[in-house]
């Protein structure tokens, strides 16, 4: 396995906030970070507004406010599927 040097990924290829729901106070950006070979990039998520909570589930009162705009399962099962292991 390679890992990515942070030299190699200052390349940030673009920022996307993504749309707000009505029923979140939450903000969602996704962050890209491309390395200098066009097939490896680092994808970020920032939540601002979330609480310690798991994105996309029910929020628990005590833990602060959840995001619907992304569903941390679904991105980890995309993850996967994309990379499967050899």
């Amino acid at each position: 396995m390679r890992i990515l040097s942070p030299a190699r990924l200052r390349t940030r290829s673009a920022d996307d906030e993504l749309p707000t729901r009505p029923t979140t106070d939450t903000q969602v950006t996704r962050k890209i970070y491309a390395a200098k070979e066009a097939a490896r990039k680092v994808v970020l998520y920032v939540i601002d507004g979330g609480g310690h909570t798991w994105p996309g589930a029910t929020p628990v009162r005590f833990l602060g406010k959840s995001t619907a705009q992304i569903s941390a399962n679904d991105l980890i099962w995309e993850f996967f599927r994309k990379h499967p292991m050899k």
